[in-house]
């Protein structure tokens, strides 16, 4: 009961107010509560200076970490491919799961042509609404490998 409550996209924002808010003011207390309380729902994210909306339903590790503001194991990774994509015409995300490196490097050079790869059909329509919630007309997906 409790995993269907936190899935449905309204209940679940109405929870992350106070956990996000005791997470700024206590943060050794409430780490393991927003360990446990996985996103549902579309949220603002930022990072490297980039503003983007992002999809979960409460099955996305990379938004729960943006979300909830710890650090991303991929954050060096991240912020190379995001400086190396401001110089490219074209770029290539291959397994690009939800979409955060397409994301990124699609707000990050919106001239750009971003090619995403991703063979998981539940991962690709998150892909795309992903691309969709930012308003991406750049990026091109592929359901393949």
């Amino acid at each position: 009961m409790f995993k269907k409550l936190r899935r449905n996209s309204s209940i679940n924002g109405l929870f992350r107010i106070p956990i996000k808010f005791l997470e700024r003011t206590v943060p050794c207390a409430i780490e393991s509560l927003s360990n446990r309380w996985q996103i549902s729902g579309t949220v603002n994210l930022r990072i490297l200076e980039i503003d983007f909306k992002m999809h979960s339903e409460c099955d996305d590790p990379f938004v729960n970490q943006l979300y909830f503001n710890k650090r991303l194991d991929e954050e060096n990774d991240l912020r190379l491919f995001v400086s190396l994509a401001k110089r490219c015409k074209t770029i290539l995300d291959i397994g690009a799961h939800t979409g955060l490196y397409s994301v990124l490097s699609s707000k990050s050079n919106p001239k750009a042509t971003v090619y995403a790869f991703e063979p998981y059909h539940i991962n690709k329509r998150r892909l795309e609404l992903n691309c969709a919630l930012n308003g991406l007309s750049n990026v091109r997906i592929f359901g393949k490998a």
